[in-house]
């Protein structure tokens, strides 16, 4: 894709805040019904299609970084939305904080090593945080079912095993949404 010009009818501005609708929807629902949350993932929802429209006027003539700022905020929210039924599962528990320090390194550390670890997704052979990173996304899909199955044999909440996993992708979310940040321009020196 060119640097040109997004139209307000290819800009996504309706289509991503409605995708962000139904994953927040969904995760509001998990374990329980909790309507707060609901109102919660749904300001997010909202606050997200506010700021797609503000980047759009701002960059509609810079499609590179109008969609790769539109993904950080997509990539940021779906984390959140995706880390929260694991973190209300299981409140008052030292899970609890443990997943609440995670998440919070989650989202401060991608910040803080964005272009080591978007240098590390473009060459992963070349960087060790592009293999750090690679091997993340090999012990989520490796331990997965581990982690599964021995959640499931020792928890008394059946979705605590998705829910789990829910956070290990929201997390994964989180590591990549800020790379988004790095400009175009950057990239293609990388």
């Amino acid at each position: 894709m060119d640097n040109e010009h997004v139209p307000f009818k290819q800009s996504r501005i309706f289509v991503t805040p409605i995708l962000l609708f139904i994953t927040g929807t969904i995760t509001a629902f998990l374990p329980d019904v909790n309507w707060w949350f609901l109102a919660i993932n749904l300001s997010l929802c909202v606050a997200s299609g506010v700021a797609f429209y503000f980047l759009w006027r701002r960059f509609n003539k810079q499609s590179k970084r109008y969609f790769s700022l539109m993904s950080y905020i997509m990539l940021v929210v779906m984390g959140i939305h995706t880390a929260l039924p694991f973190l209300r599962a299981v409140y008052g528990t030292v899970a609890f904080v443990l997943g609440i320090i995670i998440v919070l390194l989650m989202i401060a550390l991608p910040h803080i090593h964005l272009e080591k670890i978007a240098f590390g997704m473009l060459n992963p052979s070349k960087s060790k945080v592009g293999k750090l990173v690679f091997l993340f996304i090999g012990v989520i899909f490796l331990l997965a079912p581990f982690v599964f199955f021995s959640i499931r044999a020792f928890s008394d909440n059946a979705m605590v095993p998705v829910l789990a996993f829910m956070l290990l992708i929201g997390l994964f979310f989180l590591l990549i949404a800020p790379i988004k940040l790095v400009k175009p321009d950057r990239i293609d020196e990388m």
